[in-house]
């Protein structure tokens, strides 16, 4: 009967749906066969393998498992003629997508290399394997200014040569790194010199580093913000910043934006510091700039010219 219809073994009594050596013998011959059988035989390889090995597509019929399984996935995709590649096989196989990625690169390693050449952003959707080929990602990283390194396996984000690739392409691309690479000095000081703003993404402790927030407020006195609360509250280093900017003193810790000197010191050189300024404060900073020309902002302040 099997050999006219799959379905007859769904007429078969559940003593012979779960008898192995029987649904052994009848996927052999259709191997459709498999859906009707008992629930612990679709777990069991042996006899999906069997399955699979008369009709691939059987695989769909198979234990969750096993259709998580990117090695015996990979044994169906191999018996399946050419055409439309990994979407259609995730539907006909009832596979994830990212089962068949794994699987279609035990299938046909160099396929994925000769795609994510081609276009980087295939890495986003390559496999594990795939995402930590060192050379292969070290070659994105480059062709993609640092961006490919988001995809990339975690030990290769964590990997600061290759991390320092990626940040002196862009500086940014510090935030996909590992924490621990965002706590290696010269990473973080390679990174921030390529932008600024690469300074969100360090450690806290550098952050609270003052050459390293220098080498920022080179670029920006915005670097500012990105500051550790130690830094803030550090009433030298603070001083020098609004001496630079008086609008740095938005960053600067409750306390110090209370200090009287901090305050006249940031509202001379920028009238719009006053904002930030607290109320009560604000009638002695005034009535302490008696000169008429304290108040406007004198652009060619810069941070190289504060001592």
């Amino acid at each position: 009967a099997l050999h006219a219809d799959e379905r007859a073994l769904a007429s078969a009594s559940d003593a012979l749906k779960g008898d192995r050596s029987f649904v052994l013998q009848a996927v052999n011959i259709r191997g459709e066969a498999l859906r009707h059988a008992a629930p612990a035989l679709r777990e069991d390889r042996a006899v999906v393998l069997q399955a699979v090995a008369q009709d691939r597509l059987a695989l769909r019929h198979a234990g969750e498992a096993l259709r998580a399984d990117p090695s015996l996935v990979a044994t169906s995709m191999r018996l399946r003629p050419a055409g439309p590649a990994l979407l259609c096989a995730a539907e006909e196989l009832s596979a994830r997508p990212a089962v068949v990625r794994e699987a279609s690169h035990l299938v046909d390693a160099s396929a994925w290399r000769a795609k994510v050449t081609r276009d980087w952003q295939r890495l986003a959707a390559a496999p594990a394997a795939v995402a930590a080929d060192r050379d292969l990602v070290l070659d994105a990283v480059r062709g993609s200014f640092g961006e490919a390194l988001r995809y990339a396996s975690p030990d290769l984000r964590g990997d600061r040569h290759l991390a320092l690739e990626a940040v002196r392409l862009s500086g940014v691309a510090l935030r996909f790194a590992t924490k621990e690479v965002q706590a290696d000095e010269e990473v973080v000081c390679e990174a921030v010199d390529q932008s600024w703003r690469a300074l969100a993404f360090a450690s806290e402790d550098l952050r609270s580093d003052a050459a390293i927030l220098e080498r920022a407020l080179l670029q920006s006195m915005e670097a500012m913000q990105y500051a550790a609360p130690a830094l803030c509250a550090d009433r030298g280093f603070v001083l020098r910043c609004v001496a630079a900017d008086g609008r740095a003193l938005r960053f600067a810790s409750e306390e110090l934006r209370r200090d009287p000197e901090v305050a006249l010191a940031a509202f001379k050189q920028d009238a719009l510091a006053m904002r930030w300024i607290p109320e009560d404060i604000r009638p002695d900073v005034w009535a302490a700039t008696a000169e008429p020309e304290i108040g406007h902002r004198r652009t060619t302040t810069r941070w190289l010219d504060i001592d």
